[in-house]
């Protein structure tokens, strides 16, 4: 009888501890389902929160207040150059002369000199002296002239063609803004230049003369561009011929 009775009893017990135990958990599982509820809740709560305010902020399309400052970035065009009035220098006429004066240095000299603005006073050229056997002739006392390279035809047309092409190089090579830089008065200014074709058709004993030390400078410069040329002849054989070049150009205002 006491075993059966145990055994009725026993599961009374056990059935005891359950209901005991039952609440906790449940409690604890209520505790989980609202710690989530309320988790989901914050955040739709801030979600609606962030949605109203951005609708509600306005945008705004119209003018800038003035009250407020405009920090956009200015672009300031820059100042425009003002450039002075400057002297302009062309060249308006060049004649190549065959030399038909005697060859002696003292004849360039003074003839160019006659022919130079009284300022500012150029010294004289310095003497070079060409041995004898070497002298150039004078074009008058040739039979053949020297021939720029491509002129063709006949000895007129030779002539024609060594000036037209020694004028071409010098207007195309010559600064004319030298006028400008050396602040030159305005009106005509000559230059006055000799050079030589030698035997073998280069250029040779070139000698300028003119109002200003960078316009010889550079009136020499412009001549030793010339080419090599087909030298002229004296009885068949190659001669040196000595060519005078004077150049007008003109300072405007």
């Amino acid at each position: 009888m006491k075993n059966s009775q145990n055994k009725k009893d026993k599961p009374q017990h056990f059935a005891k501890d359950d209901i005991k135990r039952s609440p906790s958990i449940l409690y604890g599982q209520l505790g989980l389902v609202l710690a989530l509820l309320l988790s989901y809740m914050a955040l739709e709560s801030k979600t609606l929160i962030n949605d109203k305010y951005a609708k509600e902020v306005p945008v705004y399309k119209g003018e800038m207040d003035p009250d407020i400052p405009d920090t956009t970035p200015k672009i300031i065009p820059p100042k425009p150059v003002v450039r002075k009035p400057i002297l302009a220098t062309e060249i308006v006429d060049i004649d190549i002369i065959e030399d038909t004066t005697p060859t002696e240095e003292s004849v360039f000299t003074t003839n160019f000199i006659d022919s130079l603005p009284s300022q500012p006073v150029i010294p004289d050229l310095p003497e070079v002296i060409i041995p004898e056997d070497d002298s150039p002739e004078t074009f008058t006392n040739i039979k053949e002239a020297p021939v720029f390279p491509g002129c063709t035809g006949s000895k007129e047309e030779i002539k024609k063609c060594f000036s037209k092409s020694v004028k071409t190089i010098i207007l195309k090579k010559f600064d004319s803004q030298l006028g400008q830089e050396l602040n030159l008065s305005p009106g005509k200014k000559r230059i006055a230049a000799q050079f030589v074709v030698d035997k073998n058709g280069k250029i040779m004993d070139i000698k300028v003369r003119a109002p200003h030390k960078r316009l010889e400078k550079e009136t020499r410069r412009v001549i030793q561009l010339l080419p090599q040329m087909k030298a002229g002849k004296k009885d068949g054989k190659p001669v040196g011929v000595r060519f005078t070049l004077p150049i007008t150009f003109e300072v405007l205002e």
